[in-house]
C-alpha cells in the first residue's frame, strides 16, 4: 500500500514484464493427431453454440458474429507459435472491432470504411488514456489527468458536441475504459513489473467487449498471470463449457422473461406477488449468460480467467452471495477500495476497519453503478429503490461479516462429507438468504418505494403456499448442488486440477457436446416446422416457446424492470449502438408513450417535443401527433378523427410529411366554401383494433367527431390476438360484443403464459377481430360519427395475401364500416422506393404523399362517406342510415 501513498514512476527501476509462459504439456498427448482431434472437439462445441444462437435468435446479429469470429480465430491462434499468439489476439480484436463497428442500418454487410474510422477513434482515445497511466509522474497526478480526460470524453458522450456517425463510439469506449483504466492504473502503481503497450492493447481492447457494453471487470494482473497457465486444450474446453452455460442462462432468461415475468403494476394477488419477486431475481440470468459467453471466448485464446458467477441463487449467507454473484466486480471492489481502506484504518482496530471498509465499498459500488449507467445510457436518475437496495445489502453483508469475525468463523478451505444436521442447516440458510435477496431485488426492480410497499399489501395465504414451494425447491437445490457432490472423502479444494488425463478430457468433451447436440436438434428449424405441422397442443406450445425465445425485445419491456434490464434495453441513450448491433434492420425510432392506468395500452405523452436522429416529433396538449385543437368543435365545421398505428402517426417522418396533415390542408384550401375541416390524428404506434375501441371510448368521444376514419393494418389479426391475451391476463374487461366462449374452446385462462395463449387462440383470430371491428362501429354510432374503414398495406409486405386481405375487408363490411380498399394503392411502385430504412419498414414521405392524394380523392367522391353532405348540415342520424 506504500505504492499508493508514494507511488514510483511507471518506468522507473522496474524489471521488464515476464513473458507469457508456454502452454503446459498437453497430457492429451501421444501425437499431433491426438492434439488436433482435441482441438476439433472443442471447435465442434463452439460451432454448435454458434448454430444454436443463430437458430434461436439469441442476442443481436453483431454478438453472434463475434462468436463466429471466436470459433475460427481460436483454432488459428492455437496453431501459431506461442510468441505470436498475443499479437494475433490483439490483431483479431482490432479486426473484429472494424467489422462490428462497421454495422449500418442499411445493410447486413459491414461498412469497413466506417468501421475503420470508428475503430481508429477508439484506438486514439484509448492510447491517450493508456499513455496517461504510464506517465512518469506521481500516482495522484495521473489520476487527476485521467479525470480531466474523462470529462473531455464526457462532453461527446453527453452530446454537447455533436459526433454524428461517431456517436456509437462513446458508449463502446466507455465500456472498455471506465473500470479497466482504474484497475490498470492501480496495478501499475502496485506491481513491481512493468506492463508493455502490447499487454495494455490486449487488455483494453478485448474483442467481445465491442458487442457487450455490460462487460465483466477483468483484472489486468490476473489477465496476464493466467495466460496459458494450464494445459491448452483444458483451458479451451473450460471456455466452451462456460459458453454453453451462458447460452443456457440466456435461454432460461428468455423463458422467464416471456412466460412468467410480471410488471409491478400487473400484480393483483398473493400468488402473483411471489411470481413477481422470484422472476425479478431470475432476470439476472441475462447478465450471467452474457458474462459466461464473453469470458468463455477469452478462455479460447488461452486467457485462463476465473468464473464470473457461481451458483449465486444457492448462497448460504449474505457474504457468500457477495462472493458468488458477479465475482469480477467483487474482486475489483475488494482490490481497489476495500483492502486499501481496511489496512489504512486497521490501527483503529479490526472491527472498526472492517465496518469502515465495508460501508465505503458499498457506497462506491452504488456510485459506480450510477456512473456506469450514465456512460452506457447517456443519462442517469437517482432513485430511492436503488439507494435502499444497496444500503440494505451493505448492512446485511456488514452484519454477516461482523458475525463471522466475532465467532472467529473459519471459511471452509476443504470440501467433504456433510452430516445430516449440517446439510439441513445449509439448506435452511440458503433458503433464508434467497428470500431476503429476492425481496431486496424486487425493491430494486420496482419504480417507486410506494408501489413496492403496496405490492406487499396483496400478500395472502397463497403467498405463503407458493413461497414455501419456491423455498423448498431452493433447499433441494442446495442439497443437490452443494451437499451431494461433496459426499465423498474430504479432499483439498482447488480451483482446477493441475493434471488432466486423456480420459478426463474425453469425458469433459462428451458431457459438453451431448447436451449441445440435443439442444441443437430441438431448436433446428426443420424440427420446429414439424412440430408446428403436427398440430398437437404440446407440440404447438413448444413451438410457441421457441418462437418467444427468438422474439425481439420491445422497448417497453425494459422500462421500470430493474437496473440491469434498463441498462441493456434499447432506447434513446444507446440507440445508435443498438442499430449497429442489428445491421441491415434499419433505424428504430422511439415514440414518447406512457402507460394508461386501468388498461394495458399505451398513449402518446401530451406536450412532448424531441428529435431522434433526423425525426422530429411533437404532440399537442391532448396527446396527438398533430396541431393543437380546441375540445369543442367549431360551428359549421366537419371534424374527422383518424385512428391507426405507426404508419398513420407518421413514424420516422417530419410533422409536415404525414398524409393526415396534407389532406387537412388540401381540404381547407380547395373546399373552403364547404365549411372548415379538422382531421385529428389519434394514431399510436402498435395500436390494435382492440386498442382503438378503448381509444374511442376514452379519448375520441369528447371531441365529437363527424367521421371516424380507421386506417387498418395487415397485422390487425395478430395484434388483436396479442392485446386480447394481455387484456385477459390483466383481468380487464373486453367489449360486450366479444365472444368469451372461445377462451374455453382454446383452453386459455388468465394464468396461461402469453405466448401459449396467443398460439392457442390463433384459430379464433378472425372471430376476435370481427368482435373488435363491430365494437368500433358500435362506438362510432353511439357518438353519432360515420365509421370509415381504410385498408392500407405495407409496401414491403407486397404482394399481399389475397385471401387474408379479402377476409379483412369482408369482416369490416359486415361490421358496418364504409370500406375503402387501398390494397392496390402502391401498384407500379417498387417497395423500396416508398419505405424508410427503419426496422419497422414504415412508409416514407413519398408514400405518404401518394396516400394523401388517393385518400383525399376518395373522401370527396365516395357517396357512402358523403363528406360534404355532412359538412353542409345533413343530420347525423340520416347519414348513419
Amino acid at each position: 500500500m506504500d505504492a499508493l501513498r508514494n507511488p514510483v514512476p511507471a518506468f522507473a527501476n522496474r524489471p521488464a514484464a515476464a513473458q507469457p509462459r508456454p502452454p503446459a504439456p498437453v497430457e492429451i498427448q501421444g501425437s499431433r493427431v491426438t492434439e488436433l482431434a482435441g482441438l476439433a472437439a472443442v471447435f465442434a462445441q463452439v460451432a454448435l453454440i454458434a448454430l444454436i444462437m443463430r437458430n434461436v435468435g439469441l442476442e443481436p446479429l453483431a454478438f453472434r458474429r463475434v462468436v463466429y469470429i471466436a470459433a475460427v480465430g481460436f483454432v488459428i491462434n492455437h496453431l501459431l507459435p506461442l510468441r505470436f499468439r498475443p499479437r494475433f489476439f490483439t490483431t483479431l480484436s482490432l479486426c473484429s472491432m472494424v467489422v462490428i463497428l462497421g454495422g449500418t442500418i442499411d445493410s447486413r454487410i459491414p461498412d469497413l470504411a466506417l468501421g475503420l474510422v470508428r475503430t481508429g477513434t477508439i484506438l486514439a482515445v484509448g492510447a491517450m488514456v493508456i499513455g496517461l497511466c504510464h506517465l512518469p509522474i506521481g500516482f495522484w497526478s495521473r489520476v487527476a489527468l485521467l479525470v480531466v480526460a474523462g470529462c473531455a470524453i464526457a462532453i461527446f458522450r453527453a452530446g454537447l458536441w455533436e459526433s454524428g456517425g461517431l456517436a456509437v463510439v462513446w458508449p463502446v469506449l466507455a465500456s472498455m475504459l471506465m473500470f479497466r483504466a482504474i484497475v490498470y492504473l492501480y496495478d501499475l502503481a502496485t506491481s513491481p513489473q512493468r506492463a508493455t503497450w502490447s499487454h495494455a492493447g490486449s487488455y483494453f481492447f478485448l474483442f467481445p467487449n465491442v458487442c457487450a457494453l455490460l462487460f465483466p471487470v477483468v483484472d489486468f494482473r490476473t489477465f496476464w498471470q493466467k495466460y496459458y497457465d494450464e494445459q491448452a486444450l483444458v483451458i479451451y474446453q473450460r471456455g466452451a463449457k462456460w459458453m454453453a452455460r451462458g447460452v443456457l442462462h440466456l435461454l432460461l432468461y428468455r423463458v422467464v422473461d416471456r412466460l412468467f415475468m410480471l410488471e409491478a403494476t400487473a400484480v393483483t394477488n398473493g400468488a402473483e406477488l411471489v411470481q413477481f419477486v422470484v422472476c425479478n431475481l431470475f432476470l439476472y440470468l441475462k447478465v450471467s449468460g452474457v458474462f459466461h459467453l464473453v469470458v468463455g471466448m477469452l478462455l479460447l485464446f488461452g486467457y485462463n480467467l476465473p468464473e464470473t458467477n457461481h451458483r449465486y441463487f444457492l448462497a448460504s449467507s449474505f457474504t457468500d452471495y457477495w462472493r458468488r454473484v458477479n465475482i469480477y466486480w467483487r474482486n475489483f471492489i475488494m482490490k481497489v477500495f476495500y483492502y486499501p481502506t481496511f489496512f489504512r484504518f486497521k490501527r483503529w482496530g479490526q472491527t472498526r476497519a472492517l465496518v469502515i471498509a465495508t460501508l465505503w465499498s458499498f457506497l462506491v459500488t452504488w456510485a459506480l453503478h450510477l456512473y456506469q449507467t450514465w456512460w452506457i445510457k447517456g443519462e442517469v436518475a437517482w432513485s430511492w429503490p436503488d439507494t435502499l437496495f444497496w444500503t440494505s445489502l451493505a448492512l446485511l453483508v456488514l452484519a454477516n461479516s461482523l458475525w463471522e469475525l466475532k465467532r472467529n468463523r473459519q471459511r471452509k478451505l476443504t470440501t467433504g462429507h456433510y452430516s445430516a444436521r449440517e446439510a439441513m442447516g445449509l439448506a435452511v440458510r440458503t433458503a433464508a438468504t434467497f428470500t431476503v435477496i429476492a425481496v431486496l431485488w424486487s425493491l430494486w426492480s420496482t419504480p417507486t418505494v410506494g408501489l413496492w410497499w403496496h405490492l406487499w399489501s396483496l400478500a395472502d395465504w397463497s403467498t405463503v403456499g407458493w413461497g414455501a414451494l419456491v423455498l423448498a425447491s431452493v433447499m433441494l437445490g442446495a442439497i443437490g448442488f452443494e451437499v451431494l457432490p461433496n459426499r465423498g472423502p474430504r479432499i483439498a479444494a482447488t480451483s482446477k486440477e493441475s493434471h488432466v488425463t486423456s480420459r478426463q478430457f474425453r469425458l469433459d468433451v462428451l458431457y459438453g457436446a451431448v447436451p449441445l447436440l440435443v439442444l441443437y436438434s430441438v431448436v433446428h428449424p426443420q424440427v420446429q416446422l414439424r412440430l408446428a405441422a403436427s398440430g398437437s397442443a404440446g407440440a404447438t406450445d413448444l413451438n410457441a416457446l421457441f418462437h418467444v425465445v427468438s422474439e425481439k425485445d420491445s422497448d417497453a419491456r425494459g422500462q421500470g424492470r430493474g437496473y440491469y434490464e434498463n441498462l441493456t434495453s434499447q432506447d434513446e441513450g444507446a440507440g445508435q449502438y443498438f442499430e449497429m448491433m442489428n445491421p441491415g434492420q434499419g433505424r428504430r425510432y422511439s415514440q414518447p408513450t406512457g402507460e394508461v392506468e386501468g388498461v394495458h395500452f399505451r398513449e402518446l405523452i401530451p406536450g412532448t417535443q424531441f428529435k431522434h436522429h433526423d425525426w422530429s416529433f411533437a404532440t399537442n396538449r391532448w396527446g396527438m401527433r398533430d396541431r393543437d385543437y380546441e375540445l369543442t368543435k367549431p360551428a359549421g365545421s366537419v371534424r374527422i378523427a383518424m385512428l391507426g398505428s405507426s404508419q398513420v402517426m407518421g413514424y420516422g417522418l417530419r410533422d409536415d410529411e404525414v398524409f393526415e396533415a396534407a389532406i387537412e390542408k388540401r381540404l381547407n384550401t380547395e373546399h373552403s366554401g364547404k365549411g372548415g375541416f379538422e382531421i385529428l390524428n389519434f394514431a399510436v404506434g402498435g395500436m390494435s383494433p382492440l386498442g382503438q375501441v378503448w381509444l374511442l371510448q376514452a379519448r375520441v368521444r369528447r371531441f365529437q367527431p363527424d367521421f371516424v376514419v380507421f386506417i387498418a393494418h395487415p397485422n390487425d389479426l395478430e395484434w388483436s390476438n396479442r392485446d386480447v391475451v394481455r387484456t385477459l391476463r390483466k383481468r380487464f374487461s373486453l367489449p360486450p360484443a366479444f365472444p368469451l366462449e372461445i377462451f374455453d374452446q382454446a383452453r386459455v385462462r388468465s394464468s396461461t403464459p402469453e405466448p401459449f395463449a396467443v398460439t392457442r387462440l390463433r384459430p379464433f383470430e378472425s372471430r376476435m377481430l370481427a368482435a373488435c371491428y363491430q365494437s368500433i362501429v358500435d362506438e362510432c354510432r353511439r357518438m353519432g360519427a360515420v365509421p370509415v374503414y381504410v385498408f392500407l398495406p405495407v409496401p414491403m409486405d407486397l404482394p399481399l395475401d389475397e385471401k387474408n386481405t379479402a377476409m379483412l375487408l369482408r369482416l369490416a363490411a359486415e361490421a358496418g364500416f364504409s370500406v375503402v380498399d387501398f390494397s392496390g394503392i402502391f401498384s407500379g411502385h417498387e417497395p423500396n422506393e416508398l419505405t424508410l430504412k427503419d426496422q419497422g419498414r414504415h412508409i416514407n414521405a413519398e408514400g405518404h404523399s401518394l396516400i394523401a392524394r388517393e385518400l383525399f380523392d376518395r373522401l370527396i367522391s365516395d357517396t357512402k362517406i358523403d363528406l360534404f353532405g355532412q359538412g353542409a348540415g345533413i343530420s347525423r342520424q340520416d347519414n348513419l342510415k
